[in-house]
């Protein structure tokens, strides 16, 4: 593998070699899965490294096995746009190798740190699909919904419980969101991309109880702007949910009665759409990896 330039791909080539989250079958790949015509099954020669659960690729002697995805000529620069997009470049450098006859780009480790361990490619291979975050996660959610109070018994402890938890179902939420639409800093952009989402759409309609009171939460700041929950406003939606997320963790809520309501509400909608969503593109990972073969 040689590197070149490291921060773009060369867009002549119509190949990618995937090894990692763009593998065939795993969350990232759903972002490209529209632009390939061929996939291939091949092994290359490296070494595999792991930092912070992404998936590296520097020279050496192991057998590698990944998947040569072929782009259609007329959208491979966006494909390779999307994969900038996604992948972040301070971990990665675009290179490119070739296998029998055929010139492919591939994303390579920028450079070896102390915080990165070799990946035993045979018994320690992460794939997004089967995240624990995603099963077990979701699941504990999903048992301690059945241990919340229907109402506030001047309780701290309960107020405590329902926000700590709120987080963890973001922390989840945003770990698919970062899967799916991107490892960039901000995130807001991912927060537009899943207000698009259709499945994220449905969802609210499905899920989201228009007769609860106090559906308008307000900015930590100075309080003046709100934003209110309405199932049929997608951006303002996710913009509330997102609002008590932050509220939590600037200063956390002591308002007992009424925050405890707010947040209860909004977890036990926001697990269900949550649950929904990851759902859904998890079985379209396991139909495109049927597909393929993987």
């Amino acid at each position: 593998m040689k590197v070149k330039d490291g921060k773009i791909p060369n867009k002549e080539l119509s190949y990618f070699f995937a090894y990692g989250i763009f593998r065939p079958g795993e969350i990232p790949f759903l972002g490209i899965d529209k632009y390939v015509s061929q996939i291939t099954k091949i092994t290359i020669k490296g070494k595999l490294l792991i930092r912070d659960g992404i998936i590296l690729i520097i020279n050496g002697n192991d057998n590698i096995e990944g998947f040569l995805l072929e782009f259609k000529n007329n959208q491979k620069d966006e494909a390779y746009d999307h994969i900038m997009g996604l992948e972040p470049m301070d971990l990665f450098a675009w290179a490119e190798g070739e296998f029998e006859t055929i010139k492919f780009n591939i994303l390579t480790a920028r450079k070896e740190q102390k915080n990165t361990r070799y990946l035993d490619v045979f018994f320690d291979y992460p794939t997004t699909k089967n995240d624990p975050y995603f099963r077990e996660g979701i699941e504990k959610l999903k048992k301690y919904t059945k241990k919340i109070p229907d109402n506030f018994h001047d309780s701290i402890d309960d107020v405590f419980d329902i926000q700590m938890r709120y987080l963890f179902l973001w922390i989840i939420f945003e770990r698919f969101l970062l899967l799916r639409y991107g490892f960039g800093k901000k995130v807001n952009p991912r927060l537009k991309k899943i207000s698009e989402d259709p499945i994220f759409k449905k969802a609210l309609i499905k899920y989201v109880n228009t007769d609860l009171p106090n559906r308008s939460v307000f900015y930590a700041g100075s309080g003046e702007y709100s934003v209110t929950l309405d199932p049929k406003n997608a951006s303002d939606s996710i913009d509330y949910y997102y609002k008590i997320r932050s509220n939590i963790t600037h200063r956390g809520k002591l308002e007992k009665e009424n925050d405890f309501m707010i947040i209860k509400n909004s977890f036990i909608e926001l697990l269900k759409i949550v649950d929904e969503i990851i759902s859904h593109y998890i079985i379209e990972c396991h139909k495109i990896e049927g597909r393929y073969k993987t």
